[in-house]
């Protein structure tokens, strides 16, 4: 069904965090944006309608202040609805920033809280008893509804941010409804519903004004990426596992065992109801969601692309249809382009 077409060179190899890799199709202008993670910098690639390489550039992250690089954890390409063109989310150890595809220039960035310094006195391998430190405080989660960017914080806390114009971004109060950090976001662009998973495994369902959780959702599993489709949470475990739960009542709709080690990203194509599952046991499999009435809701299983010698990281549908898509493998200098096998 799909085969490897080609491969697009990086600047730096692919950093080790799961669901570091960002496609966005820019259709008013046939233009596929891609952003990835590397250790201390963000790859980022655009191209035109035939896939040849338009841009190619690389943004270090840096301390401003002290100049030492700061390791990268997740990007995300967004597509604000005032805005001509969508922005890249970049979340790190130290601070969250937008920049415009443009130019890549920074519209914005917020220092992330500092953790506590430790001075180690005691010669002692034994911590004491009411020692408390967190070592870094982590973002992680990224999605755009309307012209709100969210993104998930290590507290529970969904940061919000509000753009307004091509050049304005301003914060406003974060979003407080879980107790444990933000492991992964999605939203549906149909219908703009948003979901949110923490690592207790608490997913919250979001509407489009975004004031209130319509629906809670406790999977008691250990999510590690979600994703939603036709009013559908898909959420991926440490397990390999995909569990579908219907948004509107929380019930548990499908249970598939497609992996065997962590899913690493889920990405989905709207128009052919098609799911992209990628895992760290070196599997990338594509299925078919059956979700409209009144036929009964199932999942197919449609291909396997199975990659040798390389820890996938990620891997992204490169546009709505399904037809292609993009994986990234940690510390490696290269992505490759799956395309739909023409029959001859």
């Amino acid at each position: 069904m799909f085969g490897l077409s080609s491969t697009a060179e990086l600047a730096s190899t692919v950093g080790a965090y799961s669901n570091n890799l960002s496609v966005f199709y820019y259709e008013p202008k046939f233009i596929t944006y891609v952003a990835v993670c590397g250790k201390n910098q963000i790859n980022f690639l655009q191209w035109d309608s035939k896939f040849e390489l338009m841009k190619s550039e690389e943004i270090i992250l840096k301390d401003k202040d002290t100049g030492s690089t700061i390791t990268a954890i997740q990007c995300k390409i967004c597509a604000p609805a005032d805005r001509n063109l969508p922005v890249l989310v970049v979340t790190s150890v130290d601070n969250i920033r937008i920049f415009d595809v443009k130019d890549l220039k920074l519209l914005i960035s917020v220092a992330l809280e500092k953790p506590p310094e430790v001075f180690d006195n005691d010669e002692s391998d034994e911590l004491p008893p009411d020692f408390n430190c967190e070592w870094y405080k982590l973002s992680r989660g990224i999605t755009c509804v309307d012209n709100n960017i969210l993104v998930g914080m290590d507290n529970g806390e969904i940061m919000f941010f509000a753009c307004n114009g091509e050049s304005t971004i301003s914060i406003k109060k974060p979003l407080v409804e879980h107790k444990a950090p933000i492991i992964s976001m999605a939203t549906c662009i149909y219908d703009n519903i948003t979901v949110s998973a923490d690592v207790e495994g608490v997913v919250n369902v979001w509407g489009r004004s975004l004031k209130q959780v319509t629906k809670k959702i406790s999977t008691a599993q250990c999510i590690s990426v979600i994703n939603i489709l036709r009013k559908h949470a898909l959420c991926g475990t440490y397990r390999g596992q995909i569990l579908m739960f219907n948004v509107l009542t929380g019930e548990l709709m499908a249970e598939v065992t497609a992996h065997a080690r962590e899913i690493t990203s889920i990405s989905v194509a709207p128009e052919s109801a098609y799911m992209l599952t990628g895992s760290h046991d070196g599997n990338i499999c594509i299925w078919k969601l059956h979700a409209r009435k009144p036929e009964a809701f199932g999942v197919d299983f449609r291909h396997c692309e199975k990659v040798s010698n390389k820890l996938i990281t990620s891997a992204q549908f490169a546009n709505g249809r399904g037809n292609c898509f993009i994986a990234s493998f940690f510390d490696c200098n290269k992505l490759n382009i799956y395309r739909i096998a023409k029959k001859s």
